[in-house]
Protein backbone atom coordinates (compact mmCIF):
# COMPACT_ATOMS: atom_id res chain seq x y z
CA UNK A 1 0.00 0.00 0.00
CA UNK A 2 2.67 2.51 0.63
CA UNK A 3 4.32 2.45 -3.03
CA UNK A 4 0.61 3.03 -4.08
CA UNK A 5 -0.15 6.11 -1.69
CA UNK A 6 3.57 7.15 -1.86
CA UNK A 7 3.25 7.46 -5.74
CA UNK A 8 -0.30 8.89 -5.75
CA UNK A 9 1.52 11.98 -3.87
CA UNK A 10 5.12 12.08 -4.82
CA UNK A 11 5.89 12.38 -8.83
CA UNK A 12 9.23 11.49 -8.30
CA UNK A 13 7.99 7.80 -7.99
CA UNK A 14 8.62 7.24 -11.73
CA UNK A 15 7.20 3.97 -12.43
CA UNK A 16 5.86 2.35 -9.11
CA UNK A 17 4.98 -1.39 -8.96
CA UNK A 18 2.82 -1.94 -5.73
CA UNK A 19 2.33 -5.68 -4.48
CA UNK A 20 -0.27 -7.54 -2.86
CA UNK A 21 -1.49 -3.85 -1.63
CA UNK A 22 -3.95 -2.40 -3.87
CA UNK A 23 -7.12 -2.77 -2.61
CA UNK A 24 -11.21 -1.53 -2.71
CA UNK A 25 -11.33 -0.78 0.68
CA UNK A 26 -15.48 0.64 0.04
CA UNK A 27 -15.85 -2.84 -2.45
CA UNK A 28 -15.05 -4.81 0.56
CA UNK A 29 -17.34 -3.08 2.70
CA UNK A 30 -19.83 -3.13 0.03
CA UNK A 31 -19.32 -6.79 -0.90
CA UNK A 32 -18.68 -8.10 3.10
CA UNK A 33 -15.32 -9.04 1.74
CA UNK A 34 -13.35 -7.06 4.80
CA UNK A 35 -12.64 -10.11 6.87
CA UNK A 36 -9.09 -10.86 5.87
CA UNK A 37 -8.15 -7.53 6.06
CA UNK A 38 -9.93 -6.23 9.25
CA UNK A 39 -7.74 -9.86 10.86
CA UNK A 40 -4.59 -7.66 9.91
CA UNK A 41 -5.59 -5.22 12.16
CA UNK A 42 -7.90 -7.51 14.67
CA UNK A 43 -6.69 -5.33 17.79
CA UNK A 44 -7.66 -2.23 16.50
CA UNK A 45 -10.92 -3.38 15.39
CA UNK A 46 -11.55 -5.45 18.79
CA UNK A 47 -10.83 -2.10 20.77
CA UNK A 48 -13.30 0.14 18.15
CA UNK A 49 -15.91 -3.29 18.28
CA UNK A 50 -15.81 -2.57 22.36
CA UNK A 51 -16.08 1.26 22.18
CA UNK A 52 -18.54 1.14 20.25
CA UNK A 53 -20.50 -1.80 22.25
CA UNK A 54 -21.37 -3.64 18.61
CA UNK A 55 -19.89 -6.50 17.04
CA UNK A 56 -17.03 -6.40 14.52
CA UNK A 57 -19.89 -6.31 11.81
CA UNK A 58 -19.45 -3.90 8.32
CA UNK A 59 -21.00 -0.60 10.04
CA UNK A 60 -18.44 -1.33 12.76
CA UNK A 61 -15.68 -1.42 10.04
CA UNK A 62 -16.64 1.80 8.89
CA UNK A 63 -16.46 3.42 11.83
CA UNK A 64 -12.91 2.02 12.30
CA UNK A 65 -11.59 3.02 8.85
CA UNK A 66 -13.14 6.49 9.76
CA UNK A 67 -11.39 6.26 12.94
CA UNK A 68 -7.94 5.29 11.43
CA UNK A 69 -8.22 6.92 8.09
CA UNK A 70 -10.61 9.77 7.68
CA UNK A 71 -11.63 9.97 4.16
CA UNK A 72 -10.40 6.88 3.41
CA UNK A 73 -13.67 5.31 1.79
CA UNK A 74 -15.05 8.64 -0.05
CA UNK A 75 -11.20 10.00 -0.89
CA UNK A 76 -8.49 8.04 -0.83
CA UNK A 77 -9.64 4.62 -1.98
CA UNK A 78 -7.77 2.87 -4.90
CA UNK A 79 -10.87 4.42 -7.69
CA UNK A 80 -9.91 8.03 -6.48
CA UNK A 81 -6.05 7.69 -5.76
CA UNK A 82 -4.73 5.66 -8.85
CA UNK A 83 -5.68 8.25 -11.35
CA UNK A 84 -3.64 10.47 -9.53
CA UNK A 85 -0.23 8.09 -10.85
CA UNK A 86 -1.21 8.72 -14.30
CA UNK A 87 0.00 9.16 -16.66
CA UNK A 88 3.45 7.65 -14.93
CA UNK A 89 3.88 3.52 -16.18
CA UNK A 90 2.09 1.41 -13.56
CA UNK A 91 2.01 -1.93 -12.70
CA UNK A 92 -0.03 -3.43 -10.09
CA UNK A 93 0.94 -7.50 -9.13
CA UNK A 94 -1.56 -8.60 -7.05
CA UNK A 95 -2.61 -12.19 -6.07
CA UNK A 96 -6.30 -14.11 -7.23
CA UNK A 97 -5.96 -15.66 -4.37
CA UNK A 98 -5.95 -12.61 -1.93
CA UNK A 99 -8.69 -12.47 0.38
CA UNK A 100 -7.42 -9.27 2.28
CA UNK A 101 -7.29 -7.62 -1.68
CA UNK A 102 -9.90 -9.14 -3.28
CA UNK A 103 -9.65 -9.44 -6.87
CA UNK A 104 -13.18 -7.62 -7.94
CA UNK A 105 -12.29 -5.04 -6.22
CA UNK A 106 -8.91 -4.30 -7.36
CA UNK A 107 -10.63 -4.76 -11.00
CA UNK A 108 -13.06 -2.40 -10.01
CA UNK A 109 -10.81 0.20 -8.95
CA UNK A 110 -8.10 -0.15 -12.00
CA UNK A 111 -11.41 -0.03 -14.55
CA UNK A 112 -12.26 3.44 -12.33
CA UNK A 113 -8.64 4.89 -12.74
CA UNK A 114 -7.69 3.68 -16.45
CA UNK A 115 -9.53 7.33 -18.17
CA UNK A 116 -6.91 9.14 -16.20
CA UNK A 117 -4.25 7.62 -18.26
CA UNK A 118 -6.10 8.99 -21.44
CA UNK A 119 -3.80 7.90 -24.39
CA UNK A 120 -1.47 6.13 -22.46
CA UNK A 121 -3.79 3.29 -21.10
CA UNK A 122 -0.98 1.00 -21.90
CA UNK A 123 1.01 2.53 -19.16
CA UNK A 124 -1.49 0.68 -16.69
CA UNK A 125 -1.07 -2.59 -16.16
CA UNK A 126 -2.58 -5.17 -14.02
CA UNK A 127 -1.39 -8.30 -13.15
CA UNK A 128 -3.81 -10.76 -11.45
CA UNK A 129 -1.31 -13.94 -10.30
CA UNK A 130 -3.57 -17.09 -10.75
CA UNK A 131 -0.99 -19.99 -9.31
CA UNK A 132 -2.34 -19.92 -6.03
CA UNK A 133 -6.24 -19.78 -6.57
CA UNK A 134 -8.16 -17.75 -9.53
CA UNK A 135 -10.49 -16.29 -6.42
CA UNK A 136 -10.12 -15.07 -2.96
CA UNK A 137 -9.12 -17.48 -0.52
CA UNK A 138 -11.45 -17.77 2.06
CA UNK A 139 -9.98 -15.17 5.18
CA UNK A 140 -9.03 -17.83 7.32
CA UNK A 141 -6.53 -18.98 4.75
CA UNK A 142 -5.31 -15.24 4.08
CA UNK A 143 -1.71 -16.22 4.26
CA UNK A 144 -1.81 -18.79 1.11
CA UNK A 145 -3.19 -15.70 -0.83
CA UNK A 146 -1.41 -12.63 0.83
CA UNK A 147 2.20 -13.28 -1.17
CA UNK A 148 4.13 -12.22 -3.99
CA UNK A 149 5.12 -15.33 -5.95
CA UNK A 150 8.16 -16.00 -8.11
CA UNK A 151 6.07 -14.67 -11.34
CA UNK A 152 4.96 -11.63 -9.63
CA UNK A 153 8.63 -11.17 -8.72
CA UNK A 154 9.75 -11.32 -12.48
CA UNK A 155 6.74 -9.68 -14.18
CA UNK A 156 7.75 -6.45 -11.27
CA UNK A 157 11.39 -7.09 -12.36
CA UNK A 158 10.62 -6.56 -16.05
CA UNK A 159 8.53 -4.02 -15.28
CA UNK A 160 11.15 -1.82 -13.67
CA UNK A 161 13.64 -2.34 -15.98
CA UNK A 162 11.78 -1.42 -18.93
CA UNK A 163 10.75 2.25 -17.00
CA UNK A 164 13.44 2.82 -14.48
CA UNK A 165 16.20 4.48 -16.10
Amino acid sequence: MQVWYWAAVDERVSAPAPAIGVQGFGYAMRQQCWHARVGSLQPFFDEVSRERGVPTETACVRDAWDKLLPGLIERFDAQHTLGCIAPRPLLIANNAADPRCPRAGVEEAVAAARPAWGRHASRLELLMDESVATAPLPASEWRRGHLITPAMWSKIDAFIERHVR
